[in-house]
């Protein structure tokens, strides 16, 4: 039976024991199912004289992931959030915190879902070569079948295989024998040409791919064997970053003229119905969009892209030019915190010309419902209590969504390892005293701050 955190918040106090140094800044501690700590509310990251303790805080706790955990002594309704917001923004905007200051774009974002849920999420099973092939060559046909045709796969499709002794790719025709019967292993599957790029994993079924002619007339120095995605931002002009998906904004494309929440739409539901990346309990979402200028007069959309559950998205990495934590940066866990990517390249309003990435057919199960979170102008407090009077951090948005998943203390370490996901209220700033940009995640239920990042401040696009 679901239980829902309703049930127990007005049975429930926590004093909130101020400002103190974490002590899991050693690497060795994880986060459980349902994010919290053993700590107090706030964790320290900066002392008052702004000396930084640590790049990166976690906590720990032993709550039965079944259990809905004790909250926070002040949590609301997230529907009556809602419906409350602006009243709540007004007053953060006009409130005089010790260290926070919020800049003049200051956003917040929630879902639209009523009631979320505290996850254990399953990774699919890895692939053997005939599942994996089947797929491969259906993405194969349908993104290059104009370039080449049925007979030109022999000497095209290679894989790679980790019992290899020299891990060189090899022809699959040669093999083929020995891959349809297990006898040879795979990792991945893949053709790499001049114009063509595909690659799929066996033990993670996302895909790679990428169209290089399309790419190339845009930009004759585009790379050669490169996932456009990630790079494409280096070789045009960003125009606008836009966290808003739902903004109305409207570019000329390829084609025709098409507005960010039109190429949302688009993008989502070409990745969901194609042998792309999502499948089992996860959908495709949009974490933000670069717009990006083709120097010909017209625009392509680069997306950001991560999964969701039942409308609510997860938390994602965020490419190293933008606000936000990057998988390039040093980690002090063992694991990653925060889910990988999908990136996509729009150039023409019906297709993509290219996508590197993909969560994989998860399965998820609802550990319990959570209707009611610490409600935004109380958040802010926990935020501010986090930190150092000495320094100034000018947030710019906060957000609440799912963790990045997280490993589970009780699960497999190997292959069958479990996840957990809880909701969070995201923060982004940047602290002027030092001028570094963090970002930092309080459990939405119990206040706990469930992790911090921190990094050299860039030039940040707008964010709007």
């Amino acid at each position: 039976m679901k239980k829902t955190l309703a049930t127990i918040c007005l049975l429930s106090v926590i004093i909130l024991s101020g400002c103190q140094k974490s002590n899991s800044l050693d690497g060795e501690s994880s986060l459980t199912s349902d994010g919290s700590s053993g700590e107090s509310s706030a964790v320290s990251a900066v002392s008052s004289d702004n000396s930084t303790t640590s790049e990166q805080t976690s906590a720990t706790s032993d709550t039965d992931p079944a259990e809905p955990p004790t909250p926070y002594e002040k949590i609301q309704k997230i529907s009556e959030m809602r419906g409350d917001l602006d009243n709540q923004i007004n007053t953060v905007k006009s409130t005089e915190y010790k260290n926070v200051h919020t800049t003049d774009d200051f956003t917040v974002k929630i879902p639209d879902a009523d009631v979320l849920y505290n996850l254990t999420l399953t990774p699919p099973a890895k692939y053997d070569f005939n599942t994996l092939y089947e797929k491969f060559d259906k993405v194969f046909n349908k993104e290059f079948s104009d370039i080449y045709s049925e007979e030109d796969k022999d000497e095209l499709y290679y894989f790679y295989s980790d019992d290899l002794d020299d891990h060189e790719k090899r022809p699959v025709c040669d093999y083929i024998d020995q891959l349809k019967s297990g006898e040879q292993g795979i990792s991945d599957l893949m053709v790499l040409t001049d114009r063509a790029y595909l690659d799929m994993l066996s033990w993670s079924p996302g895909v790679n791919g990428l169209n290089h002619d399309a790419m190339r007339s845009l930009s004759p120095d585009f790379p050669k064997n490169y996932v456009a995605l990630t790079f494409a931002p280096q070789f045009f002009e960003i125009t606008r970053n836009y966290l808003d998906v739902n903004s109305s904004d409207s570019y000329q494309l390829a084609d025709k003229e098409m507005s960010i929440k039109e190429g949302c739409d688009a993008v989502k539901k070409i990745v969901s119905e194609n042998e792309y990346s999502w499948g089992g309990s996860l959908q495709p979402d949009v974490y933000q969009v670069k717009v990006l200028d083709t120097n010909n007069g017209k625009y392509c959309f680069s997306y950001t892209m991560a999964p969701s559950y039942e409308g609510v998205i997860f938390d994602t990495y965020e490419s190293p030019d933008d606000f936000g934590m990057s998988y390039y940066e040093k980690q002090t866990y063992d694991y990653d915190y925060k889910v990988f990517p999908t990136n996509a390249v729009m150039l023409q309003s019906d297709k993509l010309e290219s996508l590197a990435g993909g969560m994989g057919e998860y399965t998820a199960e609802e550990n319990y419902e959570i209707d009611s979170v610490i409600p935004l102008d109380e958040v802010i407090n926990v935020f501010s209590q986090s930190f150092g009077a000495g320094m100034d951090l000018q947030l710019s948005r906060v957000e609440l969504l799912y963790s990045g998943m997280y490993p589970l203390e009780d699960s497999d370490s190997n292959s069958n390892r479990k996840y957990g996901a809880t909701p969070v209220w995201k923060f982004r700033c940047h602290n002027t005293t030092d001028n570094y940009k963090y970002v930092v995640y309080v459990n939405a239920v119990t206040g706990k701050v469930m992790f911090y990042y921190k990094t050299d401040w860039e030039t940040v696009y707008d964010t709007q």
